[in-house]
């Protein structure tokens, strides 16, 4: 029997918080009752209050893993992308040579018995292995030469906490993307260039990277034939990927160009593997876009939000730096510490902000890493999704104000009560329109790869019906990560409000996603800011038309008449 299948068995009535880290999902695989489309006798689902969903996350410290940021005032540098796991030739050799660039020969790093496991170039960073009665002497001797040195963190998954029966009702994948848009802007694509097929259209590849627990696509049939590469895919009783890579598919039905990265490989992850295998997913798989369900619940802030200091969170600031400089957008889920504000955690809390310009004329600004939070299909926040403004960290730590202008999280809200997607093999109930097992998750996890995957769709759309009103570039990846920008934007300015309440934002950010509405607000923003030369060889679409009269251009972007 697998671990899912006893889970199913004895956890009948538990959620499943899986995660040490405020991207946790809530899970239960208890069948509820209700018919296929998620709609009980009651009604519409309810949001699951929070003291049933509350447990003790966190991260506990890895004894044998010390993580060595290289600092700024030192003259030494890591310029080269390595990892001892990845198959790449001579690669100990290597990294030995990268630890001496680093300023740390290998006769300084034998005397403790530490082997270098890593390097990062972006991040200036290596990751070592050391043995645990040596980690602290090799951290205490680092910090004395100036690195900035600490033990690399273990995520481990919490037990099963007990929840409420029969309280919410399920939403299937198609349900989903109905309440969202994403149907009609499936059924546009489709319009044009057919349904969804592998190579169906080279101007649609979106390279992602789904950072997350193990999945073997190719063994569920709704996933099967959408990643083109899984790293450290070993079967470990893990569930958390299928049903989130499915989710993604739904929202995406185009995609195709996944790549599956276990970080948790047996069910633990450790800070340097998450570092190492973001990195190179960007660096080695040409990914331009992540998906993240996990990270730690105090929130700490990048390199860059810590001027004079050291210790800021190395996956955040790698994240950063990847949004910043390559153009990389990052989806990671706002968290489910509860219903406090203030408890968006790490790397969540991160943020990388640009300017985005088309043909000249300045449009707004967005962020490339999205903090996403959850709800259910009424658009109620759950009470289980972390608010904002800040974390836990940036509370602590802003006596002096520093922080005040940082930006608000979460960034925006889509569904994640109860939806139901891909199960491993042997686990959960047969789904029909998931030809296969599935089942019923809750949690941040679930609403951030509806919103992932709406906004790859997105991107898609705009490629396929827009394409002539894109600026023009010799550069594809370059003009891709303009195309995200664009969809990015457009996800932020179209999120849905639907009530008053005061703290609305820092609840659910700039709203509920329709990316519908987003379509229409990218297109007519296209059309508005392009020139007249253009417009005449454009091909002609009405997508968008009805907003552009309502389109105004200020000098600080892009904004709709009558909106404040």
């Amino acid at each position: 029997m697998n671990r899912i299948s006893l889970a199913v068995r004895i956890f009948l009535p538990f959620v499943l918080l899986s995660s040490s880290v405020p991207g946790a999902w809530a899970a239960t695989f208890r069948n509820t009752g209700r018919n296929r489309s998620g709609r009980s006798a009651a009604g519409r689902p309810r949001a699951v209050p929070a003291a049933q969903l509350s447990a003790a996350l966190g991260a506990e410290t890895s004894p044998t893993e010390v993580i060595v940021q290289v600092p700024r005032s030192l003259s030494a540098r890591v310029d080269a992308d390595l990892a001892f796991d990845f198959g790449l030739d001579r690669v100990e050799e290597r990294l030995w040579e990268q630890s001496g660039r680093a300023g740390l020969p290998a006769d300084w790093v034998g005397r403790f018995q530490a082997r270098p496991l890593g390097s990062i170039a972006l991040i200036n960073t290596m990751v070592y292995a050391v043995p645990a009665e040596r980690q602290a002497e090799f951290i205490a001797d680092l910090r004395a030469r100036g690195y900035d040195a600490q033990a690399g963190k273990v995520y481990r998954v919490p037990e099963p906490v007990l929840i409420e029966p029969g309280l919410v009702a399920e939403i299937g994948l198609r349900e989903m993307a109905k309440l969202i848009g994403a149907d009609k802007l499936q059924a546009e694509i489709e319009r044009v260039i057919g349904p969804p097929a592998p190579g169906v259209a080279a101007n649609l590849r979106i390279p992602w990277a789904l950072m997350d627990t193990y999945m073997q696509s190719d063994s569920h049939p709704y996933l099967k034939g959408r990643f083109l590469k899984e790293i450290a895919g070993a079967p470990d009783g893990q569930y958390h990927g299928f049903h989130v890579g499915g989710i993604t598919i739904g929202s995406d039905r185009y995609n195709y160009e996944g790549h599956g990265l276990n970080i948790f490989p047996k069910g633990s992850a450790t800070e340097g593997d998450i570092l190492l295998k973001l990195n190179m997913a960007v660096s080695e798989l040409g990914v331009i876009t992540t998906g993240n369900s996990w990270g730690d619940r105090q929130g700490q802030v990048s390199d860059r939000f810590m001027p004079g200091q050291t210790g800021g969170d190395k996956i955040g600031t790698l994240m950063e730096k990847q949004a910043l400089e390559l153009g990389v957008h990052h989806s990671i889920s706002a968290g489910n510490s509860g219903s406090r504000p203030n408890t968006t955690g790490g790397p969540a809390i991160g943020t990388a902000q640009v300017g985005l310009e088309l043909h000249g004329k300045k449009i707004g600004l967005l962020d490339r890493m999205q903090a996403i939070a959850a709800g259910d299909a009424n658009r109620v926040i759950a009470t289980f999704s972390s608010r904002g403004k800040w974390s836990p960290w940036i509370t602590r730590n802003n006596a002096d104000g520093r922080l005040n202008d940082y930006p608000r999280r979460p960034a925006r809200t889509a569904i994640g009560v109860q939806v139901i997607a891909p199960l491993p093999p042997g686990s959960g109930r047969h789904i029909d329109e998931l030809g296969g097992p599935g089942g019923p998750l809750s949690g941040t996890s679930m609403s951030r790869p509806q919103d992932h995957g709406a906004k790859m769709l997105l991107a898609r759309a705009l490629l396929v019906l827009l394409g002539d009103y894109i600026p023009a570039s010799s550069d594809p990846r370059a003009q891709l990560a303009l195309v995200l920008d664009i969809a990015e934007w457009a996800m932020a300015q179209s999120a849905q409000k639907h009530n008053e309440e005061a703290d609305y934002e820092i609840k659910y950010g700039n709203g509920f996603i329709d990316v519908w509405r987003a379509f229409e607000l990218a297109a007519a923003t296209m059309k508005a800011s392009a020139p007249a030369s253009l417009l005449r060889m454009a091909r002609a679409s009405a997508y968008g038309e009805q907003l552009i009269r309502q389109l105004v251009f200020t000098s600080e972007g892009v904004r709709l008449r009558g909106a404040r």
